[in-house]
């Protein structure tokens, strides 16, 4: 049998279809990374190498490159189209939103086999995206593979006792094999992917998010790794208040607040989600609290804190309103108003009570006092949320002047905010019972809210950690709810279809690991 394969290829490099590509063909000899003959796809910081040979080493006869998608006005099928006759053009480079072809040609006798090479790597550049693809040429790939279990497997040892005494035998795999899908996510720079941008493709780190996440990893012992995800934040932010997500470069990621509409033009910079700003101090407070007592990176911890917790702590302090004593309202996802949430109350609230506790610990009298006091304002003023009519409290509030305009709309996540920092206990039992009449397909697992009503993949995540989270105080549930977590994160057909940064699921993969850990 004479028979011929096709790869495709169809990448958009850094995740931004706006973007110009480049796709090249390297012939053999001419790279000095590589000697064999490869294809390369790079733009945006990121580069894709590879390429195809048979068990002798002979590699692809045939190749082509293209255009797929729209670019400049013209839509293109793609270079796949080019196989249709069993002969590539090879069409040695192009830009754009670019795809690329390459064959292979074998000749099988009657119940015989062959094995084919493909292979595949990601770097920053084109180069090193050759060098590393040489490493499979040199060694061979289950050299390679075998380094990669080595890697994961030390790198895990620092955790693994701990999961082993703590992690029920059940879940063992699934809470390592969660490690290991984080760590994937994790680039050297500490930039770890949370989720996808507003173009539904683009991946981003959420700050709120990948500081959970850093915080789950440094109570697993990954204090290397958890400090790594907090030095991104604060080189992305400039330790002022932290946007809502950021691309994995650290530039700021689009979005689509109101305020792009509303105040591009606005003299004085307004909030945006105050509570991504709390939730990062917090975690960093309660890792910089742990690297201390543990001994572990105490010099790391201390610079971070100096040069990233008390710049969060300061920021957030100047926007705490002069008369409420609570946060200022700030903008929200999906809102046309600007809010002073109880979730951003309760999260700045636990805080400011983390820095003074983390200030505590380093002597520093003068932010323990400053923090302290920050923190008592605001649990004296909190009650301006409650909602006497309705015996429960307000999603939030915003204040002009003397005029204050309320949102009566029910937020079901402020209640683990609440449970967390222990601030506002009388939303407990309010806002339990009604979780509890909002179960999805009765596993468990609670809507978040009035707008939550979606059944895609991404929202039952979303829906699955906030359950998890919250079963934690609730330790009659936990197990249920780590048992329905195990099935959708390990289910054959669980987000077959979703994209990569989606699929993964990080935040409820940190979440079902800190449960486990915890139970």
């Amino acid at each position: 049998k004479h028979i011929k394969l096709f790869f495709h290829q169809a990448f958009i490099m850094g995740g931004d279809n706006r973007a110009t590509d480049t796709v090249q063909y390297i012939p053999a000899g001419s790279s000095s990374s590589f000697r064999g003959d490869a294809i390369v796809h790079y733009g945006m910081g990121v580069a894709a190498a590879f390429t195809v040979h048979d068990a002798n080493g002979h590699s692809f006869t045939d190749y082509s490159v293209g255009k797929f998608g729209e670019n400049d006005g013209t839509m293109y099928d793609g270079v796949w189209c080019d196989a249709a006759d069993g002969v590539l053009s090879k069409n040695p480079t192009d830009n754009g939103t670019v795809d690329s072809i390459m064959s292979i040609s074998l000749s099988i006798n009657e119940n015989d086999s062959a094995r084919i090479g493909y292979e595949l790597t990601l770097d920053d550049s084109p180069k090193m995206a050759l060098t590393t693809l040489s490493h499979f040429e040199r060694e061979g790939a289950k050299a390679r593979l075998d380094k990669t279990s080595e890697h994961y497997k030390n790198w895990l040892g620092a955790s693994y006792a701990k999961i082993r005494s703590a992690v029920p035998v059940d879940y063992r795999w699934s809470v390592v094999d969660a490690l290991a899908t984080l760590r994937a996510n994790t680039s050297t720079k500490g930039a770890i992917i949370t989720g996808l941008g507003i173009d539904g493709r683009t991946p981003v780190v959420e700050s709120a998010r990948a500081s959970v996440i850093a915080n789950v990893l440094s109570n697993v012992s990954l204090e290397v790794d958890s400090a790594r995800i907090f030095n991104f934040l604060s080189t992305a932010s400039g330790g002022a208040l932290l946007y809502p997500s950021y691309l994995s470069s650290g530039a700021v990621a689009p979005d689509n607040y109101h305020y792009r509409a509303d105040r591009l033009d606005a003299a004085v910079a307004e909030p945006v989600n105050l509570s991504d700003t709390a939730i990062t101090l917090y975690c960093l407070g309660q890792c910089v609290k742990r690297g201390l007592a543990s001994k572990q990176l105490i010099n790391e911890w201390k610079k971070l804190w100096d040069h990233f917790g008390l710049k969060l702590a300061d920021a957030l302090a100047d926007n705490i309103d002069i008369t409420t004593k609570l946060p200022k309202a700030s903008w929200h996802p999906r809102d046309k108003h600007r809010l002073t949430k109880v979730s951003d109350v309760a999260w700045a609230y636990g805080a400011f009570m983390m820095a003074a506790d983390v200030c505590d610990a380093l002597k520093d009298l003068d932010g323990v006092i400053k923090y302290s006091a920050i923190a008592d304002d605001i649990a004296a003023n909190s009650d301006m949320l409650w909602n006497e009519t309705r015996s429960y409290y307000y999603r939030g509030f915003s204040r002009t002047d003397e005029d204050y305009a309320y949102d009566g709309a029910i937020e079901t996540t402020a209640l683990l905010a609440c449970r967390i920092t222990g601030l506002m206990p009388d939303y407990y039992d309010v806002a339990e019972k009604t979780l509890a009449s909002q179960h999805i397909n009765n596993n468990g697992t609670y809507v978040r809210g009035e707008r939550d009503i979606a059944t895609d993949s991404s929202s039952l995540a979303d829906i699955m950690a906030l359950s998890l989270a919250m079963g934690e105080y609730n330790s009659s549930s936990l197990d249920k709810l780590i048992s329905a977590c195990n099935k959708m994160l390990y289910s054959v057909n669980a987000l077959a279809s979703t994209p990569n940064a989606v699929a993964n699921m990080p935040l409820l993969r940190a979440i079902f690991i800190e449960s486990n850990i915890n139970s």
